[in-house]
């Protein structure tokens, strides 16, 4: 029995540490691929693996496929460095297929467009699932531990002597199955698989776009929404020809605008479709009540609202009884019966596109961008962009976030290199946050309508070639392909850099280019970015006025403040223009800012609604430096509760209070208050990147790095400094 026993726990091994399988490339190719998949999907779906790989080479990329039983991702790690050294077939990208490890990234925040989470919550929920950890070779991490609960999810906290950007050397996706009753995921799986080869073979030209803005987003802000529709036509001028189009609505288009969008996502001829909106795992949100001016409907809405804020809460009375004190409304306004419910169910359902929807709805779209949270969260059982891809229609290829995202972060950077053959993972490279992925197949790519030869290979081959770069910036008069000419310059640090990226600015005709050259010299800490801000502030682009009015609060240089105040006093059209512009005014000297508004208002007395107006923004920077002083005496205070001080040093990652630099040092420097909180407020001087005090950061952080006698605090001042000399 002792020996039965024995072989069967013999064999049990064997079969649990097989030899892993690697098929290499069948085929010579500038570039390669390489699909990295769990023996368990390999087994089940080798047919349609192997018809996928026959697709992608047929297509000019070689390609390798890697099984085996992985156990960490640093398993799967070192075989992507180890495929990326061959410089043969140099490595353009990978794709994880079926059960692969999924890194959940800790410490990382900064990385993220938006993720600020307090990580003392549940680590599945304050950890970033990313596949940074595969495709940006720089990035360094130690290992946490391997989630008890599900085995896929492996936790890392970012080390202090990594990088502390974004740089990925290869583009990855995920065609990880979602998880539904009744349906086999392996049966998912080859489906999808094959779905992608078929669409290797249609030799499909970019010329139908469908744009999407839903409630609460930048269709709120009409110059905003204008000015995407402008520049997607400048970055892709295929589509000013006859027989192309870019259809374009928003939340206001139709209510409810669900089987409206449904309609458009399932129209055959798709290629693109871009969404903007709010979003959850589960859900992309559209619309929010109907705006109307009719009494009876604005009083249905309020009582719809009312009946959300009660039902399936165990103190609904109490709650009941305050809406009513607080909004003056009658008891009746409350109906929660059954009948009432099961309408409000109904009517919220039809207000967004859930996962039911879009299994039964079959979009067209082959490629589908989310520029929403969590709509990508593939480290869940289901998820709105996986739903797409393994659904019926034909999309085969999504980007998307696993966790929240920022709405002002360019998601269409560059993406009119999709019309030039560029693949749908080389061009999602040039974008990626911590949080966003290539959701399916990365290897996509239209036929190239713009006469633009070999790009896709260049982006991976010509990397570090200055004279390409040099060239092609030169020569081609594709807006797009300028603007990454430019970005390599940047990233490869030629040594002409800024001044090539201010007369670009002032020289373009393309509001994309302009924008690029923009967010680029946000990175020099060059005296000419700030002189180039209020200049920016007045940009035909709007996302070019956007972004300055954003760079100028972070900046917090007294130079900018009369650009500012006028910017603010003038009322420019775009609301997110001006809710930049009217946030900053709280982070420069309050004094001066004061004086401006003051001097301004006194040369302009008719601008912007006049004396009022005056008295509420002086009110508003005055409120805004009381809060911020009693604020700082808060976290001084060792008597108060340590959990809010906390809170109000982390704050400072939001709110870039300049001013407050120094105090916030000293606070770090004191070795008297608690070693948490220090850590902490060095974390938060990280965030102070394009701040005029910079240099003061540095110094201290340089000081704690090298003499502070806690190890966390010498860690995270080590990390501050690499933040800051990544900006």
């Amino acid at each position: 029995m002792k020996k039965l026993f024995t072989l069967l726990f013999a064999i049990a091994s064997a079969t649990a540490y097989a030899e892993p399988t690697e098929v290499a490339p069948s085929v010579k190719t500038p570039t390669s691929f390489a699909v990295f998949i769990d023996r368990a999907s390999y087994d089940r779906c080798r047919e349609a693996v192997e018809a996928y790989r026959a697709a992608v080479q047929a297509d000019g990329l070689g390609t390798y496929i890697i099984c085996d039983d992985w156990q960490s991702p640093d398993e799967v790690r070192e075989r992507i460095l180890a495929l990326a050294s061959d410089k043969r077939m140099p490595l353009e990208g990978v794709v994880f297929v079926g059960d692969v490890p999924i890194a959940m990234l800790r410490d990382a925040q900064h990385l993220s467009s938006a993720f600020k989470m307090n990580q003392a919550a549940d680590r599945k929920k304050s950890s970033i699932p990313s596949d940074r950890f595969y495709d940006d070779f720089d990035l360094k991490f130690d290992f946490i531990d391997r989630d008890a609960d599900n085995p896929l999810y492996f936790y890392y906290s970012l080390r202090h002597d990594s990088a502390h950007h974004i740089r990925s050397d290869i583009y990855s996706a995920r065609i990880k199955p979602v998880v539904r009753e009744g349906v086999d995921k392996y049966e998912a799986l080859s489906a999808y698989l094959r779905k992608a080869a078929a669409e290797h073979g249609a030799a499909n030209r970019l010329d139908h776009m469908f744009v999407f803005c839903g409630h609460g987003y930048n269709s709120e802000a009409y110059d905003a929404w204008a000015g995407e529709q402008v520049a997607l036509r400048e970055q892709i001028p295929s589509m000013r020809r006859s027989g192309h189009r870019i259809a374009c609505c928003t939340f206001e288009t139709r209510f409810p605008m669900k089987r409206y969008l449904l309609q458009h996502l399932q129209d055959e001829t798709l290629d693109i479709a871009i969404c903007h909106h709010h979003g959850s795992p589960e859900v992309q949100y559209l619309n929010g009540y109907q705006d109307v001016s009719d009494a009876r409907a604005s009083i249905a809405n309020v009582k719809r609202y009312l009946r959300s804020k009660t039902v399936g809460y165990d103190d609904a009375e109490k709650r009941i009884g305050d809406y009513m004190n607080s909004l003056d409304v009658p008891r009746s306004w409350f109906d929660m019966s059954d009948s009432t419910r099961m309408v409000d169910s109904l009517y919220n359902r039809e207000l967004d596109i859930d996962l039911l929807d879009i299994y039964e709805a079959e979009p067209a779209a082959r490629f589908v961008m989310f520029d929403a949270c969590f709509n990508g969260s593939f480290h869940l059982d289901e998820y709105v962009a996986g739903a797409y891809i393994f659904g019926r229609g034909k999309t085969v290829v999504a980007m998307a976030n696993s966790v929240n995202s920022l709405q002002d972060k360019w998601p269409d950077r560059y993406i009119g290199l999709l019309a030039c053959g560029v693949r749908v993972g080389q061009w999602a490279r040039g974008t990626f946050y911590l949080e966003s992925h290539i959701i399916g197949d990365p290897t996509l790519r239209f036929e190239n309508a713009e006469s633009v030869g070999g790009f896709n290979e260049a982006m991976t081959l010509r990397a570090r070639d200055d004279k390409y770069w040099l060239n092609t910036l030169r020569k081609s008069d594709y807006p797009d392909i300028q603007a990454y000419a430019l970005r390599s310059l940047s990233e490869n640090r030629y040594r002409d850099i800024v001044p090539l990226l201010v007369s670009t600015f002032r020289e373009s005709p393309y509001g994309t280019v302009r924008m690029e050259c923009l967010k680029l010299l946000s990175a020099k800490h060059a005296p000419e970015f700030v002189e180039l801000l209020p200049v920016a502030l007045k940009d035909d682009y709007e996302l070019v006025r956007r972004m300055a009015a954003n760079y100028m609060g972070r900046c917090g240089d007294d130079a900018l403040i009369a650009a500012d105040v006028e910017a603010v006093v003038n009322a420019y059209i775009s609301n997110r223009v001006t809710y930049h512009t009217t946030d900053a005014l709280t982070l420069f000297d309050p004094d001066k800012t004061a004086a401006e508004i003051s001097r301004r208002f006194a040369a302009q007395p008719e601008a912007a609604f006049g004396e009022s107006n005056e008295a509420a923004y002086l009110d508003r920077v005055e409120r805004g430096e009381k809060s911020l002083q009693r604020d700082i005496e808060y976290i001084f205070d060792t008597a108060n509760p340590q959990k809010r001080r906390l809170a109000e040093i982390k704050s400072f990652r939001n709110y870039h209070y300049h001013r407050a630099v120094p105090q916030i040092i000293r606070f770090a420097e004191d070795v008297s208050q608690d070693e948490e909180l220090r850590t902490a407020a060095v974390e938060a001087l990280g965030w102070f990147g394009l701040s005029y005090q910079r240099p003061l950061i540095e110094e201290a952080a340089s000081r704690l790095a090298a003499e502070d006698a806690s190890e966390s605090v010498k860690r995270e001042a080590q990390k501050t400094l690499a933040r800051l000399a990544a900006y």
